[in-house]
């Protein structure tokens, strides 16, 4: 089969690693494969990046003006300008499918997907395909009927910029099929109950880590200290990370149990007075340098309010580390309660800490470890996921 993928990244942040490894694994698996990015990170000759020097003018200078007039206070696209330069090269490639993943602000237009020879399927990394600009809609359900009086806009206005950014998204998808891709149940859910996405196909397919990469430590761990590690882009100043929860989490912890390890440039000072050892580890995109780190640790904290499929509980798991996390998002996709980690109270530390106790405390935490790392051999692993996207794309192919 002929895939065509688009993203903003190749192989960096979450959503880019996770097309990169699928774009990989259809190449492993025989398929002709092009990946079209915004901004390539990689030497790989089969990645072409397209970034029109006239479009991204145009879009620094719209992106600028609106974000001064509209002062959006958490993550917001604007998915206005077209990307014909893009447009033009999938369609000279001539695949079978496209598939796209994360386009953030800058990769393309809504108008673009109509202009694309092959059908479109649309992995969906967070929630701003079918939303007015959000990509995580907190506590608002705008998108499920058509946006306006926009909270991160700051918006009491029913006709605001979201609305109209989902008026053209309704018209850009009207002409074309699009299907739409939730990496976890949640996140299917949310699309096929919003406006744009109840008008076309919506289904749950999940992502993977190379379990080749990410693997258990092969020196078993003995050190007097449980080691959490905390890992997350953005994690400590992003306000769906829930940094403040595992803040709050550590009050119930004693410090002489446990040493943190927590990736990033530098010691956040909330962190600073805890009283916990604390190790920084250098953020990295380099999948054996994250491997490295998961190998040093004991367990893994995902304290985020809202998390789609996480690619850092995927990680943890296939290198045998259980993980504690909220009960929220795609997350029990993942964590089976109690076996391979454990879900908390939604945004309660409290309970977020009896979870980081009782892995600490098991008793059979080898048990926990196997767990984990079967957990994702038995139903995540690369060539699993790969073939159940070809048999989508297969059965779109023929229905047509």
């Amino acid at each position: 089969m002929k895939i065509a993928l688009i993203s903003y990244y190749d192989d960096k942040g979450g959503a880019g690693k996770a097309a990169y490894r699928l774009f990989r694994q259809f190449e492993k698996d025989g398929h002709e494969v092009c990946m079209f990015v915004y901004q390539k990170t990689t030497s790989d000759p089969a990645v072409v990046e397209i970034r029109p020097l006239l479009r991204r003018l145009l879009l620094y200078v719209t992106t600028k003006y609106l974000h001064r007039l509209y002062k959006p206070r958490e993550m917001f696209s604007y998915m206005l300008v077209r990307n014909r330069s893009l447009v033009r090269a999938v369609n000279q490639f001539k695949p079978d499918v496209v598939h796209v993943h994360w386009t953030g602000k800058h990769v393309m237009g809504p108008g673009d997907m109509a202009r694309m020879a092959a059908p479109v399927f649309w992995s969906l990394h967070d929630m701003n395909p079918f939303t007015g600009g959000c990509h995580y809609s907190g506590s608002c359900e705008g998108f499920k009927t058509a946006c306006g009086n926009c909270p991160v806009l700051q918006s009491k206005h029913e006709h605001d910029f979201s609305s109209t950014q989902v008026k053209i998204k309704l018209k850009a998808f009207g002409s074309k099929t699009v299907t739409f891709i939730g990496s976890s149940r949640w996140m299917t859910e949310q699309a096929s109950g919003s406006t744009i996405g109840k008008r076309h196909v919506c289904v749950n397919l999940p992502t993977f880590a190379d379990l080749s990469v990410f693997k258990p430590a092969e020196i078993p761990k003995n050190e007097a200290r449980t080691r959490l590690l905390f890992t997350a882009a953005s994690g400590t100043t992003e306000y769906r990370k829930g940094f403040d929860l595992f803040i709050l989490s550590l009050r119930f912890l004693a410090p002489d149990r446990f040493t943190l390890k927590v990736v990033g440039n530098t010691l956040h000072p909330a962190l600073a007075t805890t009283g916990f050892q604390t190790e920084m580890l250098k953020p990295a995109d380099d999948d054996t340098v994250l491997a490295s780190y998961y190998q040093q640790a004991d367990m893994v904290v995902v304290p985020s309010r809202e998390e789609n499929f996480s690619n850092v509980i995927i990680e943890a798991l296939a290198c045998g580390l259980p993980v504690v996390a909220f009960r929220t998002g795609g997350n029990a996709d993942l964590i089976i309660h109690r076996h391979n980690g454990f879900l908390a109270d939604k945004m309660d530390g409290p309970s977020l800490a009896e979870g980081i106790q009782w892995i600490a405390g098991n008793l059979d935490r080898y048990r926990l470890s196997d767990n984990a790392r079967k957990s994702m051999e038995n139903r995540f692993s690369p060539e699993k996921i790969s073939k159940q996207y070809i048999n989508l794309f297969n059965q779109t192919l023929s229905g047509r």
